[in-house]
């Protein structure tokens, strides 16, 4: 990852369902779900890669670009995706950083690739896809200026519990001991200082959940991102609860 902090465009709001695309889209790799991921593709995506990754394109089609990342993914004998960042969304373009660790089929050298990708959205399917090694030429092919880093602000509450089964996030909870226990709390969410984390909230790896989306709003100034609708929004969607001594 980049050292340093771009500026960030506080006008650019997140239209978190195609974050939440892109994300499904992620789970399905990670799973080797390749016909899943294959359904989540425009039949006419076109796709492109930065020299030094195994081939570098374009690809045109759905097909096309599956089969590519087959042939990459069948080179080691296990991989995995973490440390994944919402670096940008703006209209249809979402830039997503990541890191994807493999091991080698026949070398056994562990290795970890640092990419950048940009996806077009369109009509509910993945458009375009670029694969790029640095934020600059990711956000470039998005068309976006390199000073836009904007992280994920408002979640819907099936994006926030699909980073958090990725192992991408983490909730934090700011109720109170009594909210948590007259209602139940995401599985796994950590109770955490309202006061506290107000001023000086986490990482672009937590998401801040409160009963409402009253009080995560004022974490949303400091770049955090909330669950929107809060806890009522998450248990409404159907999300696990579970309960809490």
């Amino acid at each position: 990852m980049e050292s340093g902090t771009p500026a960030r465009d506080t006008a650019w709001a997140m239209s978190s369902e195609n974050v939440e695309l892109v994300l499904a889209a992620f789970r399905r790799l990670e799973d080797n779900d390749m016909a899943g991921f294959g359904a989540l593709l425009d039949p006419g995506v076109g796709a492109t890669a930065a020299a030094g990754w195994p081939e570098h394109g374009p690809w045109i089609g759905a097909d096309a670009l599956v089969t590519q990342l087959e042939q990459v993914r069948t080179e080691w004998s296990e991989h995995r995706i973490a440390q994944v960042e919402v670096l940008a969304e703006k209209g249809e373009w979402v830039v997503i950083e990541y890191s994807w660790e493999a091991d080698g089929t026949t070398s056994g050298v562990d290795t970890v690739f640092d990419v950048v990708g940009a996806f077009k959205v369109r009509n509910g399917l993945i458009a375009e896809a670029h694969y790029r090694w640095n934020r600059a030429e990711a956000l470039k092919a998005a068309g976006l200026s390199e000073g836009a880093h904007i992280v994920a602000r408002s979640l819907t509450p099936e994006a926030a519990w699909g980073a958090v089964q990725l192992g991408f996030a983490e909730i934090l909870d700011l109720r109170t001991r009594i909210e948590r226990r007259r209602y139940g709390a995401p599985p796994g969410a950590r109770p955490v200082s309202l006061a506290k984390h107000m001023a000086r909230p986490e990482g672009p790896a937590a998401i801040y959940l409160c009963q409402h989306a009253v009080r995560s709003k004022a974490t949303l100034r400091h770049g955090a991102a909330q669950v929107a609708g809060g806890f009522a929004a998450w248990k409404k969607a159907g999300l696990p609860v579970e309960e809490v001594d």
